[in-house]
């Protein structure tokens, strides 16, 4: 049994556990069903994600409550690390939140020593950039009608990106390449969209192949070198899974198809 193993031991063997290896563990008795679970309190906090952007607990909390003020989404890199509990060195934290309300989230990132790093047509003024017009591109993609504009934040290497949205930041997240980054956290939830695909299965469905090739193609290739394989479509035993997100049902965030 794992319970017999050093308490480091069952950290790691429970870790390598799939999602769902590690749920079916978790009933195997008290034990094990007290063993998960912390685990999952130690794994899951989102402590863990922004302690490598910010100094301090006070920090931290103070981000969190910004969220709450704002209405700001983690997503991207930064939201699937939380979930697959894995650390890309050199991620960004991807941050979305509407156009309205950026401005106390760049003057937070300012007063914590971060330094605004202007794109090609921006302003070297995160004040100016933000009045100024929607950019054209995002990360060498066209920005979408949803999107006003990316600010990027440096401090010590580690970089904060702002996606400023025309409405809702979820808006920008629904209609993202595809399914692997279709996972947000707010100020007191953390959902993946597609989670079985994503954690069990390690792949991401595409869900613009009308926008495919130079445009779509690099964001999904820095997902198939870490781990995921794009697929055109979910694949037969996905779509017949009892309750299968796929078959014709309305979806919202937080619904069975979620985690």
């Amino acid at each position: 049994m794992i319970s017999s193993c050093p308490l480091e031991i069952q950290k790691q063997i429970i870790q390598e556990l799939s999602p769902i290896d590690r749920f079916h563990y978790s009933l195997a008795n008290k034990r094990a069903n007290a063993d998960v679970s912390a685990f999952n309190r130690y794994t899951f906090r989102i402590r863990r994600l922004l302690l490598r952007y910010f100094d301090t607990i006070l920090d931290v909390a103070q981000f969190r409550f910004l969220q709450h003020q704002t209405g700001m989404l983690i997503s991207g890199s930064a939201a699937l690390q939380f979930f697959d509990d894995t650390v890309y060195p050199e991620s960004d934290l991807d941050l979305y939140v509407n156009v309205g309300k950026a401005q106390p989230v760049m003057e937070f990132l300012v007063e914590r020593g971060f330094t605004f790093q202007p794109g090609k047509k921006q302003s070297g003024n995160w004040e100016q950039a933000l009045n100024d017009e929607a950019q054209d591109e995002w990360d060498g993609y066209p920005v979408t009608k949803d999107i006003v504009g990316v600010f990027n934040f440096v401090n010590r290497g580690k970089i904060v990106q702002i996606i400023t949205s025309r409405q809702s930041p979820m808006g920008v997240v629904l209609k993202f390449h595809s399914t692997c980054v279709m996972n947000v956290i707010s100020h007191s939830h953390a959902y993946s969209l597609y989670p079985h695909e994503t954690f069990v299965d390690r792949v991401s469905v595409c869900t613009r192949w009308d926008k495919c090739g130079d445009i779509i193609n690099p964001a999904c290739d820095k997902y198939f070198h870490r781990g995921w394989k794009t697929v055109a479509l979910p694949s037969a035993k996905a779509y017949f899974r009892p309750n299968s997100i796929y078959q014709n049902r309305a979806r919202f965030v937080g619904d069975s198809g979620c985690w």
